[in-house]
């Protein structure tokens, strides 16, 4: 589609609307209205609440999965809007306002030039999440869904650059040369690993039920011998946030056979349990993940 007539795309009108209506209204306006906004929207959308209710029921308890499912949606309204103003802030002021719960781990692959694979859900930001880490001196390298209008993925490829990232869309050829290479050079890779949308992943037991996750991060760090390393930037209250790493799982330069993927994907898969049960209601998997569920799918796209 040709750039003018792709900026004339319902979507991409909507996202820019949405770019500038956020960059305008101070955050702690913003922030609140956002997530009233979104629990509104939540509550009218039975079908989309039922999916995040099905998804976190295998997280908590019922007791506490109201308030999670409402959560979930309060914090997704919130995860727009901050990343719609990402440039605002702009990565020292991130930094300033992000606590740090393990981060010293990362610190010796940083030293060494060692590259890092960093997996994580869809909790939190996982955009800040980017931009923290390169507020901590990492070439940070992330893929990106490649979204329709092409003008549309530019406008969040320019977002997430003006922060330090690196973007590259999913499932091109020279996507994969690019994270490979910069794997190698030292660079922090980010991939959100909780979901299966190429089609290809792997099987795993993940909250007590067999699913696909995807297999790029024990792939990538099997051929490149990069640490991987779970972590989440979790949202917190004022315009806050925290940051958690969990212990780097070091992976020995291999072929990366089936068997040896399939166990590191498991592997990841528990480390990615250990993030969402810290904060469930944070979890923003607002698709069917699990192939018991209605409407579930593996189809590409």
């Amino acid at each position: 589609m040709p750039a003018d007539k792709g900026k004339r795309h319902p979507a991409y009108l909507l996202y820019s609307a949405g770019r500038i209506l956020a960059s305008a209204v101070p955050g702690p306006v913003l922030l609140p209205g956002a997530e009233v906004a979104a629990a509104l929207a939540g509550r009218l959308n039975k079908r989309r609440q039922e999916v995040i209710r099905t998804n976190l029921r295998r997280v908590v308890g019922p007791e506490q999965l109201d308030r999670a499912v409402d959560r979930a949606f309060r914090s997704y309204g919130r995860y727009w809007v901050e990343t719609l103003r990402l440039p605002k802030p702009g990565v020292r002021s991130i930094a300033g306002r992000t606590s740090e719960e393990g981060a010293e781990k990362l610190e010796p692959y940083l030293r060494s030039g060692r590259g890092v694979i960093f997996v994580t859900p869809h909790l939190g930001n996982w955009d800040i999440a980017g931009a923290w880490l390169a507020s901590r001196g990492w070439r940070v390298i992330a893929v990106a869904e490649a979204l329709k209008p092409r003008v549309l993925f530019d406008m969040f490829v320019r977002l997430r650059s003006e922060c330090g990232m690196e973007v590259h869309p999913l499932g091109t050829a020279s996507t994969a040369r690019a994270l490979i290479t910069g794997l190698k050079q030292g660079a922090a890779l980010g991939l959100l690993s909780d979901r299966d949308i190429s089609g290809t992943g792997v099987e795993v037991e993940f909250f007590g039920e067999r699913t696909f996750l995807p297999s790029g991060p024990a792939v990538l760090a099997l051929r490149t011998g990069a640490a991987i390393v779970a972590g989440a930037v979790f949202q917190r209250p004022g315009g806050r946030y925290h940051g958690v790493i969990l212990d780097p799982i070091d992976v020995q330069r291999s072929r990366g056979g089936t068997s040896e993927v399939a166990a590191l994907t498991q592997r990841i898969a528990r480390e990615l349990e250990t993030l969402i049960r810290m904060d469930p209601g944070q979890w923003h998997l607002f698709q069917p993940n699990w192939p018991s569920d209605p409407g579930y799918s593996r189809t590409p796209g």
